[in-house]
């Protein structure tokens, strides 16, 4: 009845899985969300085809590059098809009155936005943390770069003094 729920019910024996597997896992969750929702709400029309569009940007922000380019195929196959069906009138028809569509079409927009900018602010976090991290590296290195320096110094005198009290022996 659920297949979502089946789905997410299965996810805790996959405990050792890579993230990128967990990010297209949890897309191919959402892909099934947005099919069953579209079907049986409207079609292309549908509040929840809006989602389709957050397919990449979750795969790339969890998984990569690839994720996030599979999700986006998988995403764009996904609103062709919907698109085909609902062209072909082969669709129930929806369950939900117009004004209900409308409402929900705008309370999608408005979590679609959200989640949008929850990611940008997340991204954004990430790269303030590492640009952070990557100064603290680049500091330590050239503290450690001085240091060398000075004990390579501090032997080069050694050795000169060395090779000065040998010549006089």
């Amino acid at each position: 009845r659920n297949v979502t729920g089946v789905q997410t019910c299965a996810l805790p024996i996959w405990r050792g899985a890579s993230a990128a597997f967990m990010a297209g896992w949890l897309g191919l969750n959402l892909i099934t969300v947005v099919a069953v929702l579209a079907v049986f709400s409207g079609g292309i029309r549908a509040p929840a085809t809006w989602w389709a569009v957050l397919l990449p940007l979750i795969g790339v922000g969890l998984g990569g590059r690839r994720v996030g380019v599979v999700l986006a195929l998988m995403g764009a196959v996904l609103l062709a098809l919907i698109f085909g069906l609902d062209r072909a009138g082969l669709l129930p028809p929806s369950l939900l009155d117009t004004q209900a569509q409308i409402a929900l079409h705008t309370l999608g927009q408005v979590g679609l936005l959200v989640a949008i900018a929850a990611l940008a602010l997340t991204a954004s976090t990430f790269e303030t943390g590492a640009r952070e991290a990557l100064c603290a590296a680049n500091l330590r290195l050239a503290r450690e770069i001085e240091s060398r320096k000075a004990v390579e110094g501090r032997l080069a005198l050694a050795h000169q003094r060395l090779l000065v009290s040998a010549h006089r022996a």
